[in-house]
């Protein structure tokens, strides 16, 4: 996608606000999508630090084809302004916090009507960003860095003044024209540069405890959260299912081991409603499966252990409760530890 058809296509979708917010708030902690803007502040981050401190991208920010010489000047020079302000808003003490919203998110227009939004902010330092999940929960990492970006520059002061969209600045026609100009050059550096990749992914991560007759073991697994609809809201995750999985395990004797395995089936993102609450379930099982014999031969696996929480995701749990089996001596004790996403670079 090139910059102008880039900038096109968000025209209608960022536009910053003085009123207050509305709409509903969706659990941040475990949407997510609220993982995912976070990955992508990440990417935001470390390519600011690249244009600061390269000076290859530093003096080439901003060369865009639809920008002349006057306006590229002066959109370089308007960011390396800026760069530390936004930087110290992104700061992991005194962040701007995102908000994720299920209602529209209405704001005033360039013609002063009502108009529906990506996204919006106050400007000036205070105030979360917020954004309307149903817009953006098929977007690409670009576009989602784009958008954060674009939102940002509403928070930081320049030549003693926040930048709104529709006031003419420097050789810019409008403020949109230039936050839009910086944000699809920051694009352009994070896709160069490794910093933002074509998908999102989002693992989940689990503490887990073995206890035997030889002493206490532990591991950390981390896995990738299967999203089965374009909501995000149904999905299954697991451990020592595939190879994939990884999963705490317990050598037996030769060629044999202990493996623990969990399955979370999610239907309704952690939704508090019955009808959500009561299709979800965890599965637990303790496996014994086998090395191959010296001619490739594979004995089947045996399931010497299983349970079925009916009711019981320990990713929506509160409290974090402990879950986990034994059998014969061995018990596999894990805790849900947390989600974090990131952007993929593989198409």
């Amino acid at each position: 996608m090139n910059s102008v058809k880039l900038i096109l296509l968000f025209f209608i979708g960022l536009v910053c606000f003085h009123a207050g917010a509305s709409g509903t708030v969706v659990r941040n902690g475990g949407d997510p999508l609220f993982h995912f803007l976070e990955a992508t502040r990440s990417a935001m981050i470390e390519t600011l630090n690249i244009i600061k401190l390269d000076p290859s991208e530093k003096d080439g920010f901003c060369r865009l084809k639809n920008l002349n010489d006057q306006q590229s000047s002066f959109c370089r020079d308007f960011v390396l302004q800026i760069a530390e302000q936004l930087l110290r808003l992104n700061q992991q003490n005194d962040k701007t916090k995102f908000v994720l919203k299920e209602n529209p998110l209405i704001v005033s227009g360039p013609d002063g009507r009502p108009m529906s939004v990506a996204a919006r902010t106050e400007l000036g330092a205070s105030g979360v960003i917020e954004f309307h999940r149903d817009s953006i929960k098929l977007m690409a990492p670009a576009q989602i860095l784009f958008l954060i970006t674009h939102e940002f520059q509403h928070k930081v002061s320049f030549q003693n003044r926040f930048v709104t969209d529709n006031e003419v600045i420097g050789p810019f026609a409008s403020g949109r024209e230039l936050l839009d100009s910086v944000a699809v050059a920051l694009v352009e550096v994070a896709k160069r540069r490794g910093k933002i990749g074509a998908q999102y992914e989002l693992r989940d991560t689990f503490d887990c405890q073995i206890y035997d007759g030889a002493g206490r073991s532990g591991s950390i697994v981390s896995s990738p959260r299967m999203f089965l609809n374009d909501a995000l809201s149904s999905y299954q995750t697991s451990m020592g299912r595939t190879p994939l999985d990884g999963g705490p395990y317990v050598p037996e004797y030769s060629g044999a081991r202990l493996i623990f395995r969990m399955q979370i089936s999610e239907s309704g993102n952690c939704s508090e409603q019955n009808f959500y609450a009561s299709r979800r379930k965890t599965e637990l099982a303790i496996v014994r499966v086998h090395a191959p014999d010296g001619d490739g031969r594979v004995q089947p696996e045996e399931v010497l252990a299983n349970q079925v929480l009916e009711g019981f995701n320990p990713i929506c749990d509160k409290e974090r409760k402990p879950f986990g089996l034994s059998h014969d001596g061995v018990q596999f004790t894990c805790n849900y530890y947390g989600s974090s996403g990131r952007t993929s670079t593989s198409l």
